[in-house]
């Protein structure tokens, strides 16, 4: 019998008592691209497909998860095993071992708490990884933008740069008839280097800007081969900049969803602290293996069962109520960044709603009005010079202008997205756009 029990007893021991609990396996979500399909989809889906970052946001998120059933279960079962090594002799037999396991019980709601802390936890933690993305994609966005408008001014200054070379022509020719001075000539091929040295400028920045996007996509040397061609010229469309709205849709984007999450997970933390004075329960049950004894009695040999019950007495007031007091702190500290966040995000959305109309105003004074009186400038500039009734000083002066409308016009438009998508990630999601297009 005392052999055969110490064998079952390692048995138990070796096998131990396994508590596993399934969580819900959980995959990447699908990806929103916003924009319209081309180039600009392409890198979004790539970018929210291959960041590390978003990865590692998306990680948190799975091992928050991971915490819930965690929070929600009992603590292990304590098991215990004693061996007599001198057998304790009784009147039915000597005690040759024994076996206990109890198991402790929180008090009522203290799990509840728990759990309530976890799940809020978890969801604040989705909400960053929602955040992550939005920023990862306005990073994107941003950095294509900025590419699209290098890729317009290089196409505008080479044709800048024509004009150019056809004015130094002019200028030649009339300097060959003794029409114009010499000074002309000098002044046109002036211009034409400085001219090389914006297309060179512009050149140069390819590459950071290329460099800026494989970084978002995580592309490495010959992982995904795509070409960085220039990007298309950009279409515009009007926005719909209702305030109203979009004010609404920052509360509920998921930074501040987030935040709201984590003081819902520091007010389960509240209650929790509240509890500690209440004290938690063990339950156990302990087996005595009893030998049979040399004489032969009632009962001999029959092994005794005993029960056990046990508490914590929560007995220190100083500490408990420092528990109370932090848990309290916490969520107060919680609520108030939520607030803060909430009032610097209307704040930043206001000055992005002025800045979007500002851009807007610039695209059509630089589109419809400046540019074509610039471009109307340097027709008759050019027929006035050629009449020789103007300087030549006069002519390049029209075709700097014309040079510098039509890049704050792109500046403009990129602006334009570029703040438009920063307003977006702001609020949460993309914004409604309407026709028509705006005018150049």
């Amino acid at each position: 019998m005392r052999n055969l029990f110490i064998l079952l007893m390692l048995q138990i021991i070796l096998s131990g008592f396994i508590f596993a609990q399934e969580t819900a396996s959980v995959n990447m979500p699908e990806v929103e691209v916003f924009g319209d399909t081309n180039d600009l989809q392409i890198y979004l889906e790539l970018s929210a497909k291959n960041n590390p970052g978003l990865k590692a946001a998306f990680e948190s998120w799975k091992a928050a998860l991971s915490v819930v059933p965690q929070a929600e279960a009992l603590s292990d079962p304590r098991f215990t095993f004693t061996y007599f090594v001198e057998e304790i002799e009784t009147r039915l037999g000597p005690q040759s071992s024994k076996i206990g396991i109890a198991q402790a019980f929180p008090w009522f709601g203290k799990l509840d708490a728990k759990k309530d802390s976890a799940t809020a936890m978890a969801e604040a933690v989705r909400y960053d990884f929602e955040s992550k993305k939005l920023d990862l994609f306005y990073r994107v966005k941003k950095a294509y933008y900025e590419y699209s408008y290098v890729g317009t001014a290089l196409k505008i200054a080479s044709e800048n740069k024509k004009l150019l070379v056809h004015y130094e022509s002019i200028a030649r020719t009339k300097y060959q008839t003794s029409t114009a001075m010499h000074p002309d000539v000098i002044r046109a091929q002036i211009e034409l280097a400085l001219i090389d040295d914006v297309i060179q400028n512009l050149q140069g920045l390819q590459e950071p800007l290329v460099s800026e996007l494989k970084n978002a996509m995580n592309l490495d040397k010959g992982a995904e081969r795509i070409e960085f061609d220039w990007p298309v010229k950009l279409q515009l469309h009007e926005v719909n900049m209702d305030q109203e709205a979009i004010m609404s849709n920052i509360i509920h984007s998921p930074v501040i969803l987030g935040l709201g999450q984590k003081v819902e997970a520091a007010r389960a933390n509240e209650k929790l602290a509240a509890k500690t004075t209440y004290p938690d329960i063990t339950v156990g049950v302990d087996w005595i293996n009893i030998d049979k004894p040399d004489t032969e009695i009632e009962n001999g040999g029959k092994d005794a069962v005993a029960l056990m019950f046990g508490m914590n007495i929560p007995l220190w007031s100083g500490k408990n109520n420092a528990v109370k007091s932090q848990a309290a702190a916490v969520a107060r500290n919680r609520e108030y960044s939520r607030q803060q966040e909430l009032n610097d995000r209307y704040s930043q959305a206001e000055k992005l709603i002025y800045e979007i109309n500002e851009a807007k105003r610039k695209i059509k004074l630089y589109g419809s009005v400046l540019g074509q009186k610039a471009n109307d400038l340097v027709i008759t500039s050019e027929a006035a010079y050629r009449s020789g009734t103007l300087e030549f000083f006069s002519l390049i002066d029209a075709q700097r202008l014309q040079l510098k409308y039509k890049l704050n016009y792109e500046r403009a438009v990129v602006d334009y997205m570029q703040k438009i998508s920063e307003l977006e990630k702001l609020s949460g999601g993309t914004l409604s756009y309407e026709e028509p297009e705006l005018d150049k």
